[in-house]
């Protein structure tokens, strides 16, 4: 069973204007669409990771990371070592029909992509 923890929006909001008085990046990582709702509403500038859960993205909430001007770093590796404990079968599944169609909606909308390391994370 996953277990995901919200931090208050208050709190999120917060960080990003201190993030913001230092010029700095903010990052959100979602583990879901409502995770990366909360991300919009307190103006995360990146969005570290796609979503496993929860389905492809409608194509509005896709305009609204747009128009937001949030990038994603697709951090494909993250999901090798996330759902290593499916078939092979079903990790190929859950790649294409969920992770990879939300890179491609997001990079022909013209979303911002960023490209980096799960290096830390996998080790």
């Amino acid at each position: 069973m996953s277990i995901i923890f919200r931090h208050p929006a208050a709190v999120i909001n917060g960080l990003e204007v201190l993030i913001g008085t230092r010029c700095q990046s903010f990052f959100g990582h979602p583990s879901d669409q409502e995770g990366i709702e909360v991300a919009l509403q307190s103006g995360v500038d990146i969005l570290a990771h796609t979503t496993a859960s929860g389905g492809p993205w409608s194509s509005s909430l896709v305009e609204c990371l747009k128009t937001a001007r949030v990038a994603l770093i697709p951090t494909l590796t993250l999901w090798h070592t996330e759902r290593k404990k499916e078939s092979p079968d079903e990790f190929e599944k859950g790649m294409n029909t969920v992770v990879l169609l939300l890179l491609r909606a997001y990079s022909t909308r013209g979303g911002q992509i960023l490209f980096a390391t799960d290096v830390g994370y996998i080790e």
